[in-house]
């Protein structure tokens, strides 16, 4: 939400750790979006539920917005109604001059693929590689797991399930318009902080502002470790 506001740029500057990067204009406007969501519609006993908890509530109809990825359908395809179909939707307009359009989604690919070059046997990986990543393996994938897949074109002419429908025109909508960020893998602790702080900004046990202070001092603790390694974008 905060790229939507301010750019891709203040994504990249807090996967840089840049100084402030936590506590621009455009993440203050997003943390106190996200505030008023969670003190206007969080459902009750949501901060004592566990994930599965909370998407199984979605499949008995308590809970209408869920934040997730494509792989939910398929993850909680044993306890989803007949009658229950999922779909998402891009993060809504939040200013009259965002810099970045309706459309516009976080997005990239969620698994890792690696062929060891000191295997006894790389190009045999690089083939199987090749044959999984094919257009019918890949829309085989989609079709099995009910989930977006990297290659362009695999679920043409397939019978898709109603979320993956409409998580792959979402991602047709965006086009180029698409961010993301790295922070979250690159730093463990900063991740467990954020985790932990959001969680309080949407039980209402931190403003918008607090929230963000908290999480820019971790990331300044980081900055100035000089045990820890950096990474940049």
């Amino acid at each position: 939400m905060a790229a939507k506001i301010g750019g891709n740029e203040v994504l990249v500057n807090i996967d840089n750790l840049e100084d402030g990067a936590w506590t621009t204009e455009a993440m203050k406007t997003a943390a106190a979006a996200w505030a008023e969501v969670g003190a206007k519609y969080l459902m009750q006993g949501t901060t004592g539920l566990d994930h599965v908890q909370t998407q199984t509530a979605q499949n008995k109809y308590k809970v209408a917005m869920l934040p997730s990825g494509s792989w939910l359908e398929n993850e909680q395809k044993t306890t989803t109604p007949d009658d229950f179909e999922y779909g998402m939707f891009p993060i809504p307009d939040v200013t009259g001059s965002d810099k970045l359009p309706y459309g516009t989604l976080h997005t990239q690919p969620g698994e890792n693929f690696i062929v060891s070059s000191r295997s006894a046997h790389p190009q045999a990986g690089l083939e199987y590689l090749r044959a999984m990543l094919s257009k019918k393996a890949a829309g085989d994938f989609s079709a099995l797991v009910r989930t977006m897949t990297v290659v362009k074109g695999a679920t043409e002419g397939r019978d898709i399930s109603p979320g993956v429908t409409s998580a792959s025109k979402a991602v047709a909508d965006a086009g180029d318009n698409t961010v993301y960020y790295r922070w979250f893998n690159w730093y463990g602790p900063l991740k467990d902080e954020a985790i932990a702080a959001t969680g309080e900004l949407m039980s209402g046990n931190l403003t918008a502002d607090k929230y963000l202070e908290r999480i820019q001092k971790k990331a300044d603790e980081i900055k100035n470790d000089s045990s820890i390694k950096k990474y940049k974008r």
